[in-house]
């Protein structure tokens, strides 16, 4: 009884204080998509309408009224030069560089304008792009775009999982798939890893936690 009365004392005194943060404190939706804190510690919200900036006290809002070209952010990574990367769902690919945007679609090279997903491969240099139809790579300058046939009528990746030997690609009710980066990112290749006997959405590894 002793021991456990310690341990609930000690879990209350370690609970951390949280708030609950809304459109009244600034957010532009209450619809949240995703998180990305970036390398110099401020964190970026995409929501269904628009993208937040929030270093803690003030909010920055990007959206259509001022300069982002699609509210629907879904997705925020950083590459190493410290550009941020956002998903424009159902409008394509956007690089932040702290100063403007610049957009990239189906008609640079993009597989699909909707990406549900963005990873940056530090190892390889590149963006890998989860798409409801198919999955492209795109190191800055040129893509290369994978697309199968499936049950569903539509290559669609679920989730990118980076190992310390490969990476792998989920895709919805298919197959688990490995992506192979080359330096000439036409050289890359996408095949099957393995069938699963169940459909799921990801693969847990500790990487992830």
């Amino acid at each position: 009884l002793f021991a456990l009365l310690l341990f609930i004392e000690i879990a209350v005194a370690q609970t951390i204080p949280c708030k609950n943060i809304t459109v009244n404190d600034g957010l532009p939706s209450n619809d949240i998509k995703c998180f990305f804190k970036d390398s110099r510690g401020l964190l970026w919200i995409g929501t269904e309408s628009g993208l937040c900036c929030y270093d803690g006290t003030t909010f920055k809002i990007y959206n259509e009224t001022n300069g982002l070209k699609h509210d629907k952010v879904w997705s925020i990574v950083e590459d190493e030069n410290q550009n941020l990367w956002l998903s424009l769902y159902g409008k394509g690919l956007a690089k932040y560089d702290g100063k403007k945007f610049t957009y990239f679609d189906k008609k640079d090279g993009l597989v699909n304008n909707s990406i549900r997903k963005i990873h940056y491969s530090k190892k390889h240099n590149c963006l890998i792009l989860a798409t409801e139809d198919g999955l492209s790579l795109f190191d800055g300058k040129q893509f290369k775009s994978f697309i199968f046939e499936t049950t569903l009528n539509k290559f669609q990746i679920m989730d990118i999982d980076e190992l310390s030997d490969k990476i792998l690609i989920t895709v919805s009710h298919s197959d688990v798939m490995r992506l192979t980066i080359n330096s000439d990112l036409r050289e890359s290749k996408l095949v099957k890893e393995f069938s699963p006997l169940w459909s799921y959405s990801s693969i847990v590894n500790k990487s992830n936690y």
